[in-house]
């Protein structure tokens, strides 16, 4: 029996939002995600997420196939991503968020924006 390739998801923005859609992310089959934490990031990288929803469940100190500070990591140069999302907040940023995550984009990943707002999509080509 062959096995089903496997994507790679990079979560940018790990915040309330992209927390849980990192977690829903990770317990997919065939899947490895990345998280990229800016404050959060010692944390979530050696003690993992504490989830505890309704929902979902109670997951204590759940741990991502990786946790960066940002895109451009040596640990995850290597990496070809299937999916990027974007969870970060909306805000204007310096750099953008599209200039952020180009490391880690190749030709053949896709990039989702969870974002609220409009025209946040503009800065991604």
């Amino acid at each position: 029996m062959a096995s089903s390739p496997q994507d790679n998801v990079l979560l940018f923005g790990l915040g309330a939002v992209g927390a849980v859609y990192a977690f829903i992310a990770a317990r997919a089959p065939n899947t490895k995600v990345y998280v990229c934490a800016r404050s959060n990031f010692e944390v979530v990288s050696t003690q993992g997420l504490n989830m505890k929803s309704e929902k979902f469940g109670d997951h204590p100190n759940f741990m991502f196939a990786g946790a960066v500070k940002t895109p451009a990591a040596s640990s995850i140069k290597d990496v070809k991503f299937s999916y990027i999302i974007c969870a970060n907040k909306a805000i204007t940023m310096d750099p953008p968020a599209s200039e952020q995550i180009a490391p880690a984009v190749s030709e053949n990943t896709t990039i989702v924006l969870i974002q609220n707002g409009v025209g946040n999509d503009e800065e991604f080509p």
